[in-house]
């Protein structure tokens, strides 16, 4: 989706549950054990770029298959462009929110995720406020260019290239 950001100028981690597993007793003694099961590790952070990768690349290609609209094309047409690109952006978001981190990388990855989230969040705004207001339009689509480029950071450190700096 960071190609249509570009066009244009995280939902919070899953957090892994931890099963609980109850030993039962016999009839002379009335004992319980709960062991508690080791949570999923989570992906490292290559097979983390490489899922991530697989989801922005999916949702890039989506949105290039959405029509441009030309200035001569007016509000209303600009308006479903947004429409269209909110739709995607959410889908990416939600895709890329129900990756696991590893430990190691989860601070990078909750901070990719929270500005893809803005972003994400902005994008949503801009079929309304073209609709309404061209100048709250201009705010909206300046700050998607100024998330899209702490997004390339962002994704690019994580190894996550398609989702940043080099995102179709």
């Amino acid at each position: 989706m960071t190609s249509s950001l570009r066009r244009t100028a995280t939902l919070a981690l899953v957090i892994p549950a931890l099963a609980l597993a109850a030993c039962g007793s016999d009839d002379k003694a009335s004992t319980t054990a709960t062991t508690t099961a080791a949570a999923p590790a989570g992906l490292a952070q290559a097979a983390l770029a490489t899922k991530a990768n697989a989801i922005c690349k999916a949702a890039n290609d989506k949105a290039k298959t959405v029509d441009l609209p030309q200035a001569a094309d007016g509000a209303a047409a600009a308006a479903t462009y947004f429409d269209a690109l909110a739709a995607i952006a959410a889908d990416q978001q939600q895709a890329l929110a129900a990756l696991t981190p590893a430990n190691t990388v989860k601070v990078k990855w909750a901070a990719f995720l929270a500005l893809n989230q803005e972003a994400t969040d902005t994008v949503q705004d801009l079929p309304a406020a073209i609709r309404s207001s061209q100048a709250k339009a201009k705010v909206l689509t300046d700050k998607v260019g100024t998330l899209s480029t702490k997004i390339n950071v962002a994704a690019d450190a994580l190894g996550a290239t398609t989702c940043g700096s080099k995102a179709g």
